[in-house]
């Protein structure tokens, strides 16, 4: 019998492995100050993370120019410009993190997937010296990777089961809010919550997942080893 439960683990960035809200203030509201647009404290900003840089931008404008695609745009170009400049200022891994990923059994395959745009997530994947954790900046996905497909659409999923040749069955997603748990519904796989990021007590009270934990030593009971 196999010694863990799962062949691939995957995880969510923002809010599950790494608390970036910090950074990605810092970017947007970089991009909306020279704009002239009212910015936003970071609490502020934390509901708005999770959906991909194009609704960030779009939750961070009055509802006037929230449809001003051309405005967006150029927000978005901004905000991408800025974060690739300064992308770890404030971003730190969670407690217990880094432990957890070294504890995995090499025989278990890991990834992440993110609705950051990928090439992002793997600066700052490289920059805190988590790339010593996964096979490659390969299995670093994000909602530029896979068509522009977008968590909960489970592509990103989907291409990292593919090259681990892992089955539905045997893989897990690891993250901390609705669209986490939406992705693993959508791609058939077991999901896994973590009590910490930044969805709101009310919304993870609302989601199914068939493994909960409140800190990174919860994992490898989950994983089962």
């Amino acid at each position: 019998m196999p010694a863990s439960r799962y062949d691939l683990v995957v995880f969510d960035l923002d809010g599950t492995l790494v608390d970036s809200a910090g950074d990605i203030a810092g970017a947007l509201n970089h991009a909306l100050a020279e704009r002239a647009l009212p910015t936003h404290a970071v609490q502020a900003v934390v509901p708005m993370i999770g959906g991909g840089v194009r609704e960030l931008v779009r939750k961070s404008l009055d509802n006037p120019r929230a449809t001003d695609e051309p405005l967006i745009d150029e927000l978005i170009a901004s905000l991408r410009a800025f974060y690739r400049a300064h992308p770890v200022i404030h971003t730190r891994l969670y407690a217990g993190a880094d432990a957890a990923l070294a504890s995995l059994p090499r025989s278990i395959a890991r990834g992440v997937a993110t609705n950051k745009p990928g090439g992002l997530a793997r600066l700052i994947v490289e920059r805190l010296d988590l790339l010593r954790h996964f096979p490659s900046l390969e299995w670093v996905l994000g909602e530029d990777d896979t068509g522009a497909a977008r968590k909960p659409d489970p592509a990103m999923v989907e291409t990292l089961r593919a090259r681990a040749a892992a089955s539905r069955e045997r893989t897990l997603l690891v993250g901390d809010s609705p669209v986490d748990a939406a992705t693993a519904r959508a791609a058939g796989i077991d999901f896994c919550l973590v009590d910490w990021g930044y969805a709101t007590p009310l919304a993870r009270a609302g989601l199914t997942a068939r493994w909960r934990i409140d800190s990174f030593a919860g994992l490898g009971e989950v994983v089962g080893f």
